[in-house]
């Protein structure tokens, strides 16, 4: 099997380097709560948000793909991630570059009918959920009691979630192949975990 590996690395770099050095004080608090004022789109179900997830890549739709984040899971990584400097515009024009360096190429060589969407399932990660950090990074029982006051449910990880070309080996992972996604009030979202190792 032909793998046309995506490296996180590499996205996440990206997102670093489109951080706005020389912003002001009041460009930054602007920032920082523009999450608040994002709209962000939940699922019904893992299948319907796992299809988004896949179908934004297809599409080179950055934008749906940060607000299929939960807006308050968006302050909560800038709260402990001291990420500030990153806004809506800086993140999407990141995951814009990185789709038109990693996948856009192999997306053309093909009709985009050809490409399919592939996945092995998904299991249940919510007790497990951020222990893969080390406490020098992250207060994990503090993040937690954040996740919790903002109504966590169920986090879940898809398996093999990619773009697999129709009778052939190739396929495309979009940044990962292993996709997290939180509940919320029973609605379904991707978690900004999908940008880190998992």
């Amino acid at each position: 099997m032909k793998r046309i590996t995506k490296s996180l690395a590499l996205a996440i770099a990206c997102m670093q380097m489109t951080v706005c050095f020389g912003c002001s004080n009041s460009d930054k608090s602007e920032k920082k709560s523009s999450s608040s004022k994002s709209k962000s789109i939940g699922y019904d179900s893992p299948d319907e948000a796992i299809e988004a997830y896949l179908n934004a890549f297809i599409e080179q739709d950055s934008k749906t793909l940060y607000e299929m984040v939960y807006k308050d899971e968006w302050d909560i990584f800038y709260d402990y991630f001291d990420d500030d400097d990153l806004s809506k515009k800086d993140i999407t024009n990141a995951l814009d570059q990185y789709m038109q360096e990693e996948i856009a190429e192999e997306l053309s060589e093909h009709p985009i009918d050809e490409w399919k969407q592939v996945n092995d399932g998904y299991e249940d990660i919510t007790d497990e959920f951020l222990t893969w950090y080390d406490s020098d990074v992250i207060d994990y029982d503090e993040v937690r009691k954040q996740y919790q006051k903002i109504g966590l449910q169920k986090v879940i990880r898809y398996d093999w979630a990619v773009l697999e070309l129709e009778e052939s080996d190739d396929f495309i992972e979009c940044i990962t192949d292993d996709v997290p996604l939180i509940q919320f009030n029973g609605k379904w979202y991707l978690s900004f975990w999908f940008i880190e190792t998992l």
